[in-house]
């Protein structure tokens, strides 16, 4: 057996709200053991203001490529821009292609038709009324 480690950029506050972390939790269980692993430990750190960076250590009965690896992580709810680019470094032959970033370097801005967008505006408002950070 070797252990593996999957690693979930998870860009959402919804696993604070009660009982909703336990739930996701036991799903990626089940998601793994469908898989053929056998979860073993999870560790969950919070990144920036949008979400977590979660390493899932399981058990293996054989040694996964990387493309299978990024595959995993995003059945598993990896972000689907980091899965999509974790996928090309790895195809492109780079090493360290599975890399979780703490800190954003770039974000573009949002276009005019973007910022006019109602629904954009209200859930900024909801945000302000509920106290939610790092929605948009």
């Amino acid at each position: 057996m070797t252990t593996e480690i999957f690693k979930i950029d998870l860009d959402t506050k919804l696993i604070d709200e009660k009982g909703w972390k336990k739930s996701w939790v036991e799903t990626r269980k089940i998601i793994l053991k469908k898989l053929g692993f056998k979860f073993k430990k999870m560790v969950m750190q919070k990144s920036s203001n949008r979400g977590y960076h979660i390493w899932l250590y399981v058990s293996s009965k054989k040694k996964i490529d990387e493309e299978e690896r990024v595959k995993i992580q995003w059945l598993l709810g990896d972000d689907e821009a980091r899965s999509w680019l974790c996928l090309q470094r790895c195809r492109a032959g780079i090493i360290t292609y599975n890399k979780l970033f703490s800190k954003v370097f770039y974000r573009k801005k949002p276009s005019k038709r973007c910022l006019e967008c109602k629904l954009r505006k209200n859930v900024i408002e909801l945000a302000k009324l509920t106290g939610g950070k790092g929605l948009l």
